[in-house]
C-alpha cells in the first residue's frame, strides 16, 4: 500500500528532480512464518531477516544497466559518486546523504566480476564512519534506487552532479 502511494507520487511529480520520493533503504525482508516449532538459535533467525546488519565483507562488481556496465553492490544496486566531492573526503552530509546514503564500507573490501581490487579504498567521513571508495571517489546510492533500478543518473542536487561508475572508475556522462 505504501510501495504503490510513493509510486504514484513519482509518477506524478516525475523524476527529473530526483526529489520525488523520500523513501530510505530498508528492503522489506520476508518474515519467516510461525511455526509450532522450538527456535535453537533465535540470534540467526534475527540475522536472516535483517542480513544487512551483521556484514562480513564489503563487496564491489560490475552491473549491465541502461547505462551500460556499472558499479554496484553484491545485491546489484548501483553506487553512484558525487561532482561535487575532490579527493577522497566527500562534501555530502546531512540532508545531502539523507537523500544520497554513503556506501559504508564494512569489513573486507572484496573485487567481485568486473571491478579491481586495487581501486577499493575507504574514507573516514566526519561522523567518523568509514565510507567506500572507489578510484579515490568515494561512493553513494540514491534513496529511491533499488537493485536494477537506476533513477538519478545526470541528477543536479546539493551542488553537483550524480553520475555511476564504471569499472574503471570513470564516471558515467
Amino acid at each position: 500500500m505504501i510501495r504503490a502511494a510513493i509510486l504514484a507520487l513519482c509518477l506524478a511529480g516525475g523524476l527529473a528532480a530526483c526529489g520525488a520520493s523520500s523513501s530510505t533503504h530498508s528492503a522489506s525482508a520476508s518474515t519467516s512464518a510461525s511455526t509450532s516449532e522450538p527456535t535453537s538459535t533465535p540470534t540467526s533467525a534475527s540475522a536472516a531477516a535483517h542480513p544487512a546488519t551483521m556484514p562480513e565483507h564489503t563487496t564491489v562488481k560490475v552491473v549491465q544497466s541502461q547505462y551500460g556496465a556499472v558499479l554496484a553492490d553484491k545485491r546489484g544496486q548501483a553506487f553512484y559518486a558525487f561532482g561535487k566531492d575532490s579527493g577522497a573526503r566527500s562534501q555530502c552530509d546531512g540532508a545531502c546523504a539523507s537523500r544520497w546514503p554513503p556506501a559504508l564500507a564494512k569489513g573486507k573490501l572484496v573485487a567481485g566480476a568486473g571491478a579491481h581490487a586495487r581501486l577499493l579504498g575507504r574514507t573516514r567521513r566526519a561522523d567518523g564512519r568509514l565510507q567506500l571508495t572507489y578510484a579515490g571517489h568515494p561512493l553513494f546510492y540514491y534513496d529511491a534506487d533499488r537493485p536494477g533500478r537506476i533513477l538519478c543518473q545526470g541528477a543536479e542536487e546539493f551542488g553537483g552532479s550524480w553520475l555511476v561508475v564504471r569499472g574503471s572508475g570513470a564516471p558515467v556522462r
